[in-house]
């Protein structure tokens, strides 16, 4: 199999329609990375591909623009943003500050050391019954190890709401 690979800069699709860069390929890659800029054309992308049905590979900031777009596009949630980006009223993605390390809370502090910080692990994740992605992985259950800053909010991309 020979893969051709065209490099696109994700910028360019926020002074218009990405359909003419796009509308050719068979899968679309958006790789890992950090920073605001060309973050909205990445969004467009994973726009593109999901209302085309696209093939679409989204690595850690890759994914993460990818939840952007599904919450802003899928579940009402027009102003779904980044906290990276900076405050957003609806932070679907934002900077991990806690988490369990063995039996050990571990905390970073927002303005932290962010070079050091970033959590190692492995969570289980549930693939849906039938779907591609569990006939790759012949399973319904997975594990993935991961490093990473920031991560989603589960809480405001699924709809929940803390009560008063």
């Amino acid at each position: 199999m020979r893969v051709n690979l065209d490099w696109i800069e994700s910028e360019i699709f926020e002074a218009g329609d990405p359909a003419p860069y796009l509308e050719n390929v068979h899968g679309i890659l958006v790789p890992g990375g950090f920073g605001v800029r060309g973050s909205e054309g990445k969004i467009l992308a994973a726009k593109f591909a999901r209302e085309r049905r696209v093939p679409y590979f989204g690595i850690c900031f890759g994914m993460q623009m990818a939840v952007i777009e599904a919450c802003r596009s899928l579940s009402g949630l027009a102003n779904a943003n980044s906290t990276e980006f900076g405050p957003t009223e609806e932070p679907v993605v934002g900077l991990m500050t806690e988490w369990l390390h063995g039996n050990a809370l571990e905390k970073r502090q927002e303005a932290g050391d962010l070079g050091g910080t970033m959590r190692l692990g492995a969570y289980l994740a549930d693939l849906k019954p039938g779907s591609r992605i569990a006939e790759i992985y012949g399973a319904t259950e997975i594990s993935e190890r991961h490093r990473h800053r920031y991560e989603v909010n589960t809480a405001i991309a699924t709809g929940w709401r803390p009560t008063a």
